[in-house]
């Protein structure tokens, strides 16, 4: 039998959540994709250019973990918190230190793919409706920015 959460219990889950990935120490439950995938020696450029992928990467998953816990907090359905929850752990999952090596980077993007394909379909069953403008067209230039930021830095 599971337990219900107050809602005191569910802040302060959602806090210690947050706090874990932003003291950089998520806790991921799978293993990395990646691990039987034989590093590669890439020139400087490319290394430079995979890194900067992978930092998009990181932006990407550390904000889709927040929207999946902010979600989650104020669900009204247990089984829909459940599944933003689930969502928000695979999000963790994708916070494994990424190497630069780049077969092994493709590995962990493949993963990533189909995680998010899965929770894409997983919101519309859930009946996930389509935000109206202007909110989508602010969300791609918040991410565009923040996309080229992790890119450089």
């Amino acid at each position: 039998m599971t337990r219900s959460l107050t809602l005191l219990d569910r802040l302060l889950v959602d806090a210690q959540n947050a706090l874990g990935t932003l003291a950089g120490r998520p806790l991921a439950r799978r293993a990395n994709p990646a691990a039987d995938t034989p590093d590669v020696d890439l020139d400087p450029t490319e290394r430079r250019h995979a890194a900067g992928l992978m930092r998009i990467n990181h932006v990407g998953e550390v904000c889709a973990q927040g929207l999946y816990f902010g979600q989650a907090a104020v669900a009204r359905d247990p089984q829909t918190r459940q599944h933003l929850m689930e969502a928000a752990q695979e999000e963790t999952d994708h916070l494994q230190t990424l190497p630069e090596a780049d077969l092994r980077s493709r590995e962990i993007i493949k993963v990533m793919k189909d995680d998010e394909a899965r929770h894409a379909e997983h919101a519309e069953q859930a009946g996930a409706r389509l935000l109206p403008q202007p909110i989508p067209r602010l969300m791609t230039a918040a991410s565009d920015l923040m996309k080229a930021v992790a890119y450089r830095f």
